[in-house]
């Protein structure tokens, strides 16, 4: 049961600031998922995707992990 009433907690800040160890406690304590967009964007050796295949791939982690 989602205590906090939502479906998705965005948590945005400097390096180093806490935001991956706020997020497990939040994923945790409010029974959602954890998505973390740079271990989803990054390719082998740093590499970027294009802009059609980071939507499609937000676009499957979005019905993938978030079940709808």
């Amino acid at each position: 049961m989602n205590i906090f009433g939502y479906n998705r907690i965005m948590i945005v800040g400097n390096n180093g600031s806490g935001k991956s160890f706020l997020a497990k406690k939040l994923a945790l304590i409010a029974e959602l998922p954890l998505v973390h967009l740079d271990i989803e964007f990054w390719r082998p050796n740093w590499g970027m995707p294009s802009k059609d295949e980071w939507k499609k791939g937000n676009m499957e982690l979005i019905l993938k992990k978030m079940d709808y």
